[in-house]
């Protein structure tokens, strides 16, 4: 029975033939295993690449309509920055014409000068009446022109700004104080300007036009009706969330895609070059509206007016739009420099070196770090990271985030490095 036991035990009557075979099959089944563990390992680095890089694309998306947002917020809805920007687009030559071509037609159409000149001629010279009015309508435009340039009118003309601006917002957003009027519209009325060039018509001799009286209503510019109001709140409203939510959501998908990526450093250049690309088109799209727009107003002086007022409206857009595009190639550049290419290599050996024959230069003449040097060496990594979280927020705190002000601030943080390399 022993014997029996003895000889069904492992490796005992097992020829070398199928101990190699069993071997064999164990190798076998360890490859299989390892490479059923490199797809599974494979499977889930694709997904997570994929997830990584539907990140970027999104925060790109976000960055896209949060900056026109946010901009169409600032503009439209707050009375200091649209007053801000609207005022001075009066005394522009462009603006001033059209306007006061503007102006002066209404009044016209408003004010029967023709036959306000015929009760003063004789008879015999009613021919001339309507010649007269057309000289009397060139001199109205060059008087408007020198109204609306004038410090008074400007003052004024901020006043009627910020108080129908200020009127329409609060009756948007249902806050008390303001009322429509009984048609139950929002007006902006210009009935002062009217007026202020009918008198300087009358100071400059046209004596016809003393006792003429600008109709009521005749300055009136309709903003909105109330039956409108629904549709403007829920657009306020959505510009309120959009103003905010937009951004953070950008800088919030931004930062996780670096975070779970594999490769940051690679996740970083393609997010730098993603922004950079959203900004871009961007400024596109911008152009093209432009010249859609632009290129249905047939009037020369309408047309010439058209375009100051898109410069300046849209002046805060562009220097945010190309801001951003600035960073987004500055992020990138940054994340190229310390990559594995060979420029990038050489260049950081180079700067590198560099910063290694100072300290030796310095060690030499028997020079001590002190207590700030040592500090610094201590921290270094620490302080740059510091040093580029306060300019974050410099750049976050400024009204407009403009090219200008990234470069700034870029030089200023590259030469805060400078030191800190110099004194560690």
């Amino acid at each position: 029975m022993a014997n029996g036991l003895d000889s069904h035990s492992p490796g005992e009557g097992t020829s070398p033939e199928e101990i190699g075979i069993i071997k064999a099959e164990n190798i076998a089944l360890k490859k299989e295993l390892e490479e059923k563990k490199g797809e599974r390992k494979s499977r889930g680095g694709s997904f997570r690449n994929f997830l990584v890089w539907f990140m970027v694309v999104l925060a790109c998306l976000f960055a896209f309509t949060g900056v026109l947002a946010t901009w169409v917020r600032a503009t439209t809805l707050d009375t200091n920055t649209f007053v801000k920007t609207v005022a001075p687009l009066i005394q522009k030559d462009a603006v001033a014409n059209a306007v006061s071509d503007e102006a002066v037609k209404v009044l016209f159409e408003k004010v029967d000068i023709i036959g306000s000149i015929q009760q003063v001629l004789p008879a015999k010279l009613q021919f001339i009446a309507k010649p007269l009015a057309s000289g009397v309508q060139t001199i109205a435009r060059e008087s408007a022109k020198k109204i609306l340039k004038s410090s008074q009118f400007q003052l004024a003309w901020k006043k009627i700004l910020r108080l129908a601006h200020g009127s329409a917002i609060k009756i948007i957003k249902g806050e008390g104080g303001v009322s429509v009027t009984s048609q139950g519209k929002v007006v902006l009325d210009i009935g002062q300007l009217l007026t202020e060039i009918k008198d300087r018509l009358v100071a400059e001799g046209l004596d016809v036009l003393k006792n003429v009286p600008i109709p009521a209503g005749a300055g009136q510019i309709e903003l909105f009706s109330s039956d409108k109001l629904g549709a403007l709140k829920s657009g306020v409203d959505l510009l309120d969330t959009l103003n905010w939510i937009l951004p953070l959501l950008s800088f919030i998908f931004f930062l996780l895609a670096v975070v779970i990526a594999k490769d940051r450093r690679k996740t970083l250049l393609g997010a730098g070059v993603g922004l950079a690309i959203a900004m871009a088109v961007l400024l596109i799209v911008l152009s093209l509206t432009k010249a859609e727009l632009l290129g249905q107003i047939k009037n020369k002086t309408y047309h010439e007016a058209a375009l100051v007022i898109w410069s300046s409206v849209f002046s805060g857009l562009r220097q945010t739009d190309v801001g951003l595009l600035v960073l987004g190639v500055l992020v990138a550049l940054g994340a190229a420099v310390v990559g594995p290419y060979d420029w990038a290599v050489s260049l950081r050996s180079k700067i590198g070196g560099l910063f290694e024959n100072w300290r030796e230069r310095r060690k030499s003449g028997d020079k001590s770090k002190g207590p700030v040097g040592s500090f610094i060496t201590a921290h270094a990594w620490a302080l740059r990271i510091a040093g580029a979280v306060v300019a974050l927020i410099v750049l976050l705190a400024l009204p407009h985030l403009s090219a200008v002000a990234l470069i700034v601030t870029a030089a200023i943080y590259l030469v805060y490095l400078v030191a800190i390399e110099l004194l560690r």
